[in-house]
């Protein structure tokens, strides 16, 4: 029998991933011209999978809740937790009366490429900063992705993966991974970006650029400019069809996990923005992610 908590971990785990990067203080890119970056691997090519019909339900409730405002009790957010973190709800607030995080709110980024991407920011206004793609943090230190599909612990490695982290000043954050994640279990593994707003306008720690640290995030923007939790969890407001005690009970315990499933993978895939990427010299392969994804999440 799968296991609900295998799938969520993974999410879960691809969410502190992000956070242990974001907490990275980065080294800052002060010229004008963009760094570049080597070509994706062909680990780095998006997966098919096949999907059950309780997996397609979730994804189809997800698309309507996508389209409700974050006030709507069919929407992707929590609304008890919305009246409980005043302060998220007021960020969210801000950004659709256009008092904050508005560099990011209108900017399209579907489709285009990493190197365009850097002069609409830059012209836009915003700071670049690059730092290499974390892949995960433990007791023994921080490793960092490779273009060979393994790790390093050292960040100043010439084959590092790259990720570029851009800041406006009004609040909006874009992290780009240019080359993707190397990995065939990871959950997004191709060149993709996140656009996001914070809590704090103030400059970050020993920087006078905006706190770019997963902390201070108050939520991710989608390509159309909606607000979206930042994470797969309810402890940053994102509202869930069913909780582990609603799943058991069910007659069909699989098909409400794989249900949920589709719910989750669909609000975290409008997060994500697919990059133009020429994968058709890849060998195209269907992949079933494994119970326990790899990647530790991008609280991208």
């Amino acid at each position: 029998m799968k296991k609900f908590p295998s799938f969520l971990a993974a999410f879960i785990l691809l969410s502190q991933y992000w956070h242990a990067l974001a907490e990275t203080k980065p080294p800052s890119s002060s010229n004008n011209t963009y760094l570049g970056h080597e070509k994706p691997s062909c680990l780095s090519q998006p997966r098919t999978h096949e999907n059950s019909d309780a997996y397609k339900k979730g994804v189809e409730q997800a698309q309507i809740a996508l389209q409700k405002p974050y006030t709507s009790p069919e929407s992707v957010w929590n609304r008890d937790f919305l009246t409980k973190k005043s302060y998220l709800r007021d960020a969210i607030k801000d950004f659709l009366e256009g008092k904050r995080g508005q560099s990011v709110r209108n900017i399209k980024l579907s489709g285009k490429k990493p190197d365009e991407i850097y002069k609409i920011l830059i012209d836009a206004g915003f700071h670049h900063e690059r730092v290499p793609l974390s892949a995960y943090s433990n007791d023994k230190g921080r490793k960092f992705w490779l273009r060979d599909g393994t790790k390093t612990t050292n960040p100043k490695d010439p084959q590092v993966v790259p990720m570029d982290i851009y800041a406006h000043p009004d609040g909006g954050i874009i992290r780009i991974k240019p080359e993707g994640v190397p990995s065939p279990r990871s959950l997004r593994p191709q060149p993709s970006a996140t656009k996001a707003v914070v809590y704090n306008l103030k400059s970050g720690r020993d920087s006078h650029h905006l706190d770019t640290r997963y902390r201070n995030e108050a939520f991710k923007v989608s390509d159309e400019g909606v607000p979206l939790p930042k994470g797969p969890s309810a402890k940053v407001g994102m509202r869930f069809l069913l909780d582990r005690k609603e799943i058991a009970q069910k007659k069909d315990p699989d098909a409400a996990r794989d249900e949920l499933k589709g719910w989750i993978s669909t609000i975290m895939g409008a997060t994500h923005i697919d990059l133009s990427t020429d994968f058709s010299q890849c060998p195209k392969e269907e992949i079933n992610l494994p119970a326990k994804s790899e990647e530790n999440p991008s609280k991208s």
